[in-house]
């Protein structure tokens, strides 16, 4: 994905992949539950209301260790 928006779900003990934004950068805004983001610059914790930037070169991940879902809206910026 280039660039785009939109909602995503990580259930309870899972989470999304590491990844390097080689080409865009995201930014990500959390709608409810509560969240760990590990970066190449360190981790980043997160709950409803709150949120983070990964640059165009970095790498990130981001786990629910809770037991609630985890929602967010991420947007992809060339």
């Amino acid at each position: 994905l280039s660039s785009g928006a939109g909602s995503s779900l990580v259930a309870p003990g899972s989470s999304l992949g590491l990844h390097k934004h080689v080409i865009n950068a995201e930014a990500i805004y959390v709608l409810s539950g509560e969240g760990v983001m590990h970066t190449d610059e360190g981790d980043e914790y997160l709950k409803a209301g709150e949120c983070t930037f990964c640059p165009k070169g970095h790498e990130h991940s981001f786990e629910n260790q809770s037991e609630k879902d985890l929602v967010f809206f991420g947007a992809v910026i060339k």
